[in-house]
């Protein structure tokens, strides 16, 4: 009787042996999604800071040349 016990018991932890594997691999493929989505983000943040940098210079650039054309036409209309 006792060895009839032991060996379901034995049969029941290399089941569970084997469904241990399964999650372990599941839990190893979770953190890779996790951290290659990190990574994503992080990169999505850098090239919105660099889109914004662009954005400001382009602004700059372009009230550069407003204030430039309006020393032009006052220019013009002194001489």
């Amino acid at each position: 009787m006792l060895d009839r016990d032991n060996t379901q018991v034995i049969k029941e932890n290399e089941k569970y042996e084997v469904d241990n594997e399964k999650l372990n691999k599941k839990i190893v493929e979770l953190i890779q999604r996790i951290d290659v989505s990190t990574l994503l983000k992080e990169i999505d943040m850098e090239e919105m800071r660099h889109l914004a940098n662009q954005n400001i210079q382009t602004n700059q650039a372009f009230e550069n040349l407003l204030w430039k054309w309006s020393q032009i036409k006052t220019q013009e209309n002194d001489i």
